[in-house]
Order: C-alpha cells, then structure tokens, then sequence
C-alpha cells in the first residue's frame, strides 16, 4: 500500500493511538470533493465578471466586460468561456435586456465579421473573445453603459442557459 504521508492529527488532538494514513486514491477522492463544493458554490449566484468565475454545466464564463457606450450604440462584450465538460457545447445566443439585440459574429472571409447562427465550443476548450476572430456585439443600446456599472447577460447553448455578469470599462480600464 502506497503511504504518501501519515498524518496524526487525531492522535495529537485526542491522545488516542489511532492515525490516519492517506493513499493516492484518498488524495484523490479528497481533491475532487473540494472541487465539486467549488463548483456548486460557484453555480450559486452569476459571475462577476473579472472578480468571480461563472460555472454552469461545466461552461466556465470569467473576465466579462462590455465597452462603455450611449443608447442607440453598439458595444462590444469581451469574456473568456472555457468548456470544462466532456461534451462539446454548441451557443447558440447571447441575450441581454439592455440591447435590442445581441449578435455573435466571426471573420469568415476577407470582409470581416459576419453574424453566425450557431458557435461550437469543443470539450476542454478555452476561448478568449478579447484576442479571438469571434465576438459579440450588443446591436442598438436601450440604455448608456456607464462605466463601472454592471450588465447581466445569459448564454443559450444548445441543452442549457446560463446567467453571468459583465462589468463596464474600457479595456485598458482593467
């Protein structure tokens, strides 16, 4: 039996003989339950955008920021979206209540973005929209994004939706 460590911790609280000895397999068991609790506390609340991470289904949403803008405008929502799952996932909108509309647009030819109907996201995959060819635009604002406010936006995905929050700032306000 493989002994990592031995630990005596109930021996040095109690006096008692008895210790505990932990194996790969009880590390291991142990690493995954602390995860696990990370992960459902995290799915308790929405994100909050470059403080806090977004867990849903094993999407992770982090660093969300929208470009200040004037009603009327189009803004720009930068996130980094990683897929922790097996699965691949398939967004097919992004929502907000303070647009008109939302678009997720890629470059698919020489004359740059295009909306697209449908983004897949491949399992384990890690996408940043600060540096990516894709991005979504909020088209047509109903309000001003004042910076330093913050903007709550959802994720459709093809079995799911999920809820994160997005700060207001200009990118080199970070």
């Amino acid at each position: 039996m493989p002994i990592l460590c031995r630990f005596d911790f109930f021996q040095w609280y109690t006096g008692h003989v008895p210790s505990s000895v932990l194996t790969a397999t009880s590390i291991r068991t142990l690493l995954v339950s602390l995860i696990g609790v990370f992960l459902l506390v995290g799915q308790a609340a929405p994100g909050q955008a470059d403080e806090t991470s977004e867990v849903r289904s094993g999407i992770l949403v982090e660093e969300a920021v929208l470009e200040p803008a004037k009603k009327g405008e189009n803004a720009r929502l930068h996130f980094k979206i990683t897929n922790l799952s097996t699965e691949n996932v398939i967004l097919q909108n992004v929502r907000a209540t303070v647009a008109k509309s939302v678009e997720v647009q890629m470059i698919l030819d020489e004359e740059g973005y295009k909306r697209v109907e449908s983004l897949h996201i491949l399992r384990e995959e890690i996408l940043n929209l600060q540096s990516s060819h894709i991005r979504i635009e909020f088209i047509d604002l109903l309000e001003d994004l004042e910076p330093n406010s913050k903007i709550e936006f959802k994720l459709v995905f093809n079995k799911f939706e999920t809820f994160a929050i997005a700060d207001v700032h200009s990118g080199h306000d970070r």
